[in-house]
């Protein structure tokens, strides 16, 4: 799960479309505020055969839990300064914490410059010295790129140098069926990743840690994100397979307490901020307003049987800037970028 999560944030491999093989533009690059919805799972997958006018069908997986990702301006995140060479962001959150991961969009290529993770545990900044080159611009079948990778990163009271080398290749075509949808014209999009973490204890080298994955995505040409992707990792002898898959909004997985259909404004806000909780929720809400740090700077819970489904929010103690508001049933959260003047 933690690698598709960091293939998702870190990825952002963009499509355009042929007749019927997608060609990866520059063009069709997602945009600062676009949303994407997806849906993950664990378990066996077969990624099936490569070459062309392949169909795939994956539209038994259960999805385990679900997520929002956002794209967002480097300007304001908790880790602007680390990473100046970013032009664009991926937020998300989830079991992990908070997740940004910085990148740089050109019109040849993308580059993943690394991430950087608020948790409970205390935060995580992963920055390239040598960046992650992740998509070359036009990418269609059969084109493949090979890159290098390096970094040198503080986690757990260690200090880790992953050194990794990526082979990404447009290894089919064809139609894939998700839980979702089924898609007619599909690129998929092959990545072998073999890395390497020293872990150090100031100067004294403690251990080394081996993770190999085969990553496959798989693009339409009128989507920006993939619509499907299967990992198969391993870690030290120890294999993993899990997967994503892109949804709407109205099938996040929220329907029960209709998280989907909550409505916050104004946006920027200056006093006041509202949360409007649909008349027929069925769950008992928790709402919680984060600053870029991730400490709760305010905190509201709903109860399910109140007939008020209007929450309220007093924002005249807070600093002006970027805020994060959360709403959670217990099961699945929404989260929304708030600015507060």
């Amino acid at each position: 799960m933690k690698r598709v999560i960091f293939l998702t944030v870190l990825g952002l491999l963009f499509t355009s479309t042929i007749v019927a093989q997608p060609t990866i533009t520059y063009d069709n690059a997602p945009k600062i505020g676009d949303v994407y919805h997806e849906a993950y799972f664990s378990g066996q997958a077969d990624p099936g055969p490569d070459g062309a006018n392949q169909t795939w069908d994956f539209g038994n997986v259960l999805a385990d839990t679900t997520a929002q990702m956002e794209i967002i301006s480097p300007a304001g995140t908790p880790f602007e300064s680390d990473f100046p060479e970013a032009n664009m962001v991926s937020y998300i959150e989830n079991s992990y914490g908070q997740v940004y991961g910085y990148g740089n969009l050109s019109p040849s290529e993308f580059q993943s410059w690394g991430t950087g993770v608020i948790s409970d545990t205390g935060n995580v900044v992963l920055h390239y010295i040598d960046p992650e080159k992740q998509m070359e611009f036009p990418f269609s079948y059969q084109d493949s790129f090979t890159d290098d990778y390096f970094s040198i990163f503080q986690a757990m009271g260690l200090t880790i140098h992953r050194r990794g080398t990526t082979t990404i290749t447009a290894d089919a075509w064809g139609s894939i069926t998700t839980p979702e949808a089924t898609y007619s014209s599909v690129l998929r999009v092959k990545n072998v990743s073999n890395s390497v973490d020293s872990m150090f204890m100031g100067e004294i080298f403690i251990m080394a840690m081996t993770t190999s994955s085969v990553d496959y995505n798989w693009y339409t040409g009128d989507y920006g994100f993939p619509v499907f992707e299967l990992t198969i990792s391993s870690s030290n002898g120890v294999s993993d397979t899990a997967g994503a898959y892109k949804i709407t909004v109205q099938s996040v997985g929220e329907t029960a307490s209709n998280l989907s259909n909550i409505r916050i404004y104004p946006n920027p806000a200056r006093n006041t901020l509202y949360v409007s909780i649909p008349a027929d929720n069925e769950a008992d809400l928790y709402i919680s307003l984060l600053d870029l740090t991730g400490k709760e700077v305010i905190r509201r819970d709903h109860d399910f049987s109140s007939q008020n489904n209007l929450v309220t929010l007093n924002l005249n103690n807070l600093t002006p800037g970027m805020y994060f508001l959360k709403v959670y049933d217990g099961h699945n959260s929404f989260t929304k970028k708030v600015i507060v003047e």
